[in-house]
This record gives structure tokens, sequence and C-alpha cells, in this order.
């Protein structure tokens, strides 16, 4: 899975069955969560330690045992405490139904964004609790069936749900700062090998630089010239990895001095440029 990939458009597991389970520890690639957000809902689980998660900016310190339900489109991170261990599953909810119609109406508001279902889900929320744990191991497990039985829990884990949330029209719409800062994402994704321009940015965005990057850093704990950097040096990974060299590396992925990209790349990486191609070869 793309590392920096903020936008998360793909397909989640397969077409007949879009759930995808992790399991994260300290040697996972995105141990640490980097804010990003998807048109799936998401539940992470906190197998041990503690788990600080931010959804749209609000703050949900989660402890072992917890379980935390993201909603569909909702900008989120995760800081994981020293030692946590934690697993996620991503997936999409059914929709369509001809037979079914009248369940599939019910499951409808769900699948949109602030949906109201942004919440901490612990022991003492009794059959909801059981339903999702059921759900996210009977996906990790995978035993024969698993397929079936996983809807089952998802179904029940949706009667819980409905029975709860508020109706569309009483949900509160995700802060306008989560919506910028998700447009700058965005966009610095798709341009990242271009040169920056703080300025431009703000201009496009119709807001202050100084606005601009105080937003940014209250939403994803970097600054603007963090999360580029280390979206270019991600890509140089990749592109070294499949044989290119460093200096090639480098341009390609938006740096314009060898030297500095050498800097940047060992202040994330840890190891110099030569010493991870070497690692590849």
């Amino acid at each position: 899975m793309n590392q920096q990939s903020y936008l998360e458009s793909r397909r989640r597991g397969t077409h007949g069955f879009p759930m995808e389970y992790y399991r994260l520890d300290p040697s996972h690639p995105r141990y640490v969560m980097e804010a990003h957000w998807h048109m799936e809902l998401e539940c992470i689980r906190v197998l041990q330690g503690t788990f600080s998660a931010y959804l749209n900016n609000q703050l949900y310190d989660l402890t072992a045992g917890d379980i935390l339900l993201v909603e569909c489109g909702c900008l989120h991170r995760g800081e994981p405490a020293a030692e946590c261990l934690y697993d996620c599953l991503v997936f999409s909810l059914p929709s369509n139904s001809e037979t079914y119609s009248a369940v599939f109406h019910r499951i409808a508001p769900l699948t949109m964004p602030s949906a109201g279902v942004n919440r901490r889900i612990t022991a003492t929320d009794g059959a909801l609790f059981e339903a999702v744990c059921a759900l996210m191991d009977t996906v990790r497990e995978k035993a024969t069936g698993y397929e079936i039985a996983a809807y089952g829990h998802l179904f029940v884990m949706i009667a819980h749900l409905c029975a709860e949330i508020s109706t569309p029209a009483e949900t509160t719409a995700p802060p306008r700062g989560a919506h910028v800062v998700m447009h700058v994402l965005e966009r610095l994704e798709r341009n990242f090998r271009e040169e920056f321009s703080l300025k431009a940015l703000a201009k496009d965005i119709g807001i202050s630089e100084k606005y601009l990057c105080r937003l940014f850093k209250e939403y994803t704990a970097k600054t603007i010239v963090e999360h580029l950097n280390e979206r270019r040096v991600e890509n140089a990974c990749r592109e070294i990895a499949t044989g290119k060299s460093i200096t090639t590396a480098a341009f390609d992925s938006g740096f314009n001095d060898v030297s500095y990209f050498s800097k940047v790349f060992k202040k994330y990486k840890g190891i110099s440029p030569s010493a991870y191609k070497k690692g590849n070869v």
C-alpha cells in the first residue's frame, strides 16, 4: 500500500468482498498513521498500549480494547504510543439490492460524509462492541466461509448504528479547516514533483499564507514543507528500488539539488540514499 496515499481511492479487498484488514506494530511502514481519508468506513482497534487518534482534528484517546469508528470522508490520523499494537478494518457497506430496498435505504446515510458515526466503541457498548470485534476477527482469521460470517456480523453492527445515529438533517458538517487541508493534501499528492509556491497555493484557496500554514500544522501535525519532503522521499525510494540512479530518482521526485535531497532523505529514512540503494540491489 502506498505509504503516502492521502486520498485513498483504490478498492479495498475485492469487488465481491470489499473489506481489508491490517495489523500494525512498530515495524510496519504505516505504524504512525498519516493524515488521510477515504470513502469507506474504518474501525481502528487498540490491542495493546495507547493510541491518540484525530478525526477532523478532534482528539480521541484510546486504550487497549477500545475501538474507534471512522466515518466516510473523514480526515483522520493517529499517533501510537511506544509498544502500541493496533489493527484496522477498512470496508465498504452494502449499498444496492432491489429485493431488500428498504434495508439498503436505511444503510445509505451511513455511507455519506458527516453521517455522525465517528465514535469510540468500548466493552460497555455491549452487542455493538461484540459485533465489531467479531467482524474484525472474522476477516483477520479468514476461516472457511468467513465472507458470509463477516457480512452477518456487519449487518448486526449496522443495525445498532442505525438505531443510534442522528438523522442527516441533525448531523454537523466537518469544520471548514478539514476541507481546506483535504484539498491541500490532494493537490500536493497530484503535483508533488512540481515547484512548490505557498503564496500561489494560498491564493488559489482564498486564504492567507499564515492561516493556511496554521491549519495544515493543526490537522496533520506537520508543516507543508515537511509533508512535501516526506512525499518526495517516499517517491524517491520507489524510484531507487526500480534501479534508477540516486540523481535521477531525486530529480524525478521533485528535488532540484542532490545535496539537499541526500540531507532530507537521511532525515526521514535514517540512512543515506546510497545505503538505501545498496539495500535494494
